[in-house]
C-alpha cells in the first residue's frame, strides 16, 4: 500500500502560502513530482535516509526483527548484529544493475516488435502473390530482408 503526503508552506513578508496534496497511487505520486520541478527533490524519497534500496531492506529487516526481540525473553537473540561497511557503496551497482536490465528489456521488446512485423509482412508477401501485385511483392521482399537482417543482429 502506498501512501503519501507533499505539504509546503512559506511566509513571504506576511504573505503566506500552503500548498497539501495526499497520493494514494505510487504512478500518480511520481507523474506530479516528475511535472513539478519545485518537488523534483522528491522522486527519490527513499534514497534520503538510505544509501541504496538493500539498506532500506536491511533497515525493514532489524525492524522487524527488533521488534520480536522485545517479545521474546531469551537472552540469545540480544546479540549484537554487525554494522553496515561505510566503504561500500552499493547504489552505483544496483544502477548498473538496472541499466543493464532495462538494456535487455528494450532487445526484447524491439526483438518481440521485429518477429510480428515479419509475421506479418510474410502473410502479405503471399497475399499479394496470389494477387499478382509483383511490384508491391518486391518492396515486401526488400523489407523482410531488412527486418531478417536486424533480427539477427540483435540475436549475435
Amino acid at each position: 500500500m502506498f501512501k503519501w503526503k507533499i505539504y509546503t508552506y512559506s511566509n513571504i513578508n506576511g504573505k503566506e502560502n500552503t500548498f497539501e496534496k495526499e497520493f494514494d497511487n505510487i504512478n500518480e505520486y511520481n507523474n506530479f513530482v516528475k511535472n513539478n520541478s519545485q518537488f523534483l527533490w522528491l522522486s527519490n524519497w527513499w534514497a534520503l535516509s538510505f544509501d541504496s534500496i538493500f539498506d532500506f531492506n536491511n533497515y525493514l529487516d532489524n525492524f522487524f526483527d527488533s521488534k520480536m526481540l522485545l517479545t521474546n525473553n531469551n537472552n540469545d537473540n540480544f546479540k549484537e548484529k554487525p554494522k553496515q561497511l561505510e566503504w561500500i557503496n552499493l547504489s552505483k551497482y544496483e544502477e548498473e544493475l538496472s541499466k543493464l536490465e532495462s538494456e535487455k528489456r528494450e532487445k526484447q521488446e524491439r526483438k518481440s516488435m521485429l518477429e510480428k512485423s515479419l509475421e506479418k509482412l510474410k502473410d502479405y508477401l503471399e497475399k499479394f502473390k496470389k494477387e499478382k501485385k509483383e511490384d508491391i511483392v518486391k518492396e515486401i521482399e526488400k523489407d523482410i530482408k531488412k527486418v531478417e537482417e536486424d533480427l539477427s543482429k540483435i540475436e549475435n
